[in-house]
């Protein structure tokens, strides 16, 4: 296995700069094998542009559906801190409020195409013709499944039977929207709450920033209601991929990997009835900016919400405005 540091923002493993991210430690393989590449960083910032390049570099020629793409298989990497869970370089122009809406979609269980179509309205391509719904959202399989996470990890901190399953027998059918993480696990080690997210496909351009935000969110929410600290964010992709029509954006960031966003996106640690209130109140406020409700009921519950998520009301309405600036 092939250990590569990254470099980034919040680096505390390497020098900054490129050097650091190929710094490698050798590794005997069997005759014949594959060697694994392991990335390890405080934060997905922190690696982004390695991982970009390993796919750029390394990647084979795949083609599943027609469409071709450069894979690693498999791509692993670990975070040390997953409350830097933003991909922040600039060159990547990340949808900030789309982010937001795929959290408050995920912890709320909603399979709401408008909701997220709203922010990347070609989303709708995706979208089951016959149930008006996402074949594949992440909501409605993972939203129930927690409250058992909780009560098997207050029950028993050593547990390792706090698994959430994504994909199920019923996604071996043709569909737009099929899951492309399999397992999210949960482990208290050291009074610290692990997550292990096991996927059958990374899109590392577009997929990627999206997954590791939402799930290093569920994370961050689920040490709250533990009342432990956030641990290691670990994420194992059988496949890791760049389609060929996203390599010049890839080479683009590539060329300017250190210019960062300073977008935070932060979650407060509060206990379980305290951050489901807290999630109510937001789902409520982005729907009603989302709806366009002007005067002072736009956010009447604003003075409830966290101060760590002031910000996302910020950027939700920013979203709207250029919004309504676009349409007129």
């Amino acid at each position: 296995m092939t250990c590569r540091l990254g470099s980034g923002p919040g680096n505390l493993l390497g020098d900054s700069g490129a050097r650091s991210s190929r710094q490698r430690s050798r590794a005997l393989l069997p005759e014949g094998g594959r060697n694994v590449t392991f990335f390890r960083a405080e934060g997905i910032s922190d690696i982004y542009p390695a991982l970009l390049e390993h796919a750029l570099e390394n990647g084979e020629e795949v083609s599943p559906r027609g469409q071709s793409t450069l894979e690693v298989c498999p791509l692993v990497f670990e975070l040390l801190d997953p409350t830097k869970c933003l991909v922040l370089q600039r060159a990547r122009r990340l949808n900030y409020a789309f982010a937001i809406a795929e959290r408050l979609a995920l912890l709320g269980g909603s399979n709401d195409p408008d909701m997220l179509s709203f922010y990347v309205p070609r989303i709708r391509e995706f979208v089951n013709c016959e149930t008006g719904c996402f074949d594949g959202a992440y909501g409605p399989r993972v939203r129930p499944q927690l409250d058992f996470v909780y009560r098997e990890l207050i029950q028993d901190p050593n547990s390792r039977r706090a698994v959430v399953s994504i994909f199920s027998p019923s996604d071996q059918r043709p569909s737009l929207d099929i899951p492309c993480t399999l397992t999210l696990q949960f482990l208290i080690r050291r009074m610290r709450l692990d997550m292990i997210v096991n996927m059958r496909s990374s899109d590392l351009y577009l997929g990627l920033p999206y997954d590791v935000s939402q799930f290093a969110y569920l994370q961050q929410v689920l040490a709250g209601w533990l009342q432990v600290t956030p641990g290691r964010y670990l994420q194992f992709a059988s496949s890791g991929h760049i389609y060929r029509r996203d390599v010049s954006k890839v080479q683009s960031l590539l060329r300017d990997p250190l210019s960062f966003e300073t977008m935070r996106l932060a979650v407060p640690l509060l206990p379980y009835y305290e951050s489901i209130e807290q999630l109510e109140i937001l789902i409520s406020i982005e729907h009603r900016i989302r709806l366009g409700v002007s005067g002072p009921s736009v956010v009447p519950e604003k003075d409830a919400v966290a101060s760590e998520y002031e910000e996302y009301v910020e950027v939700l309405r920013r979203h709207h405005d250029r919004h309504l600036a676009a349409v007129v």
